[in-house]
């Protein structure tokens, strides 16, 4: 077993928690786990890592931020658009106001 993989055993529920702290979904924070685990055995394979701990909480950190970035990227793209809608309403309605008066 590798030195990486064996350090990730040991501190999977530390990386867990702490990419809990940025990350507040249950499979959120699963998947970006696994995902720092793929990628830091990966990178071992191409050479060796001269602390396997701090690299993979490097890589969750890094992961977790990413992940939180797109998730804020499409809330904004989705609550832009009924916004928008919203605001053409409203300003309908206050011309119609003005005509009536």
């Amino acid at each position: 077993m590798s030195e990486i993989a064996k350090t990730f055993l040991d501190c999977r529920m530390m990386l867990a928690r702490f990419v809990g702290r940025i990350l507040k979904q249950p499979q959120d924070i699963e998947d970006i786990v696994q995902e720092t685990f793929v990628r830091s055995y990966a990178a071992g394979l191409n050479g060796e890592i001269d602390s396997p701990k701090a690299f993979l909480f490097k890589t969750a950190w890094n992961l977790a931020l990413k992940h939180q970035g797109r998730a804020a990227t499409r809330l904004t793209a989705t609550m832009g658009d009924s916004d928008l809608s919203e605001v053409l309403v409203d300003e309908l309605s206050a011309e119609r106001r003005v005509e009536a008066q």
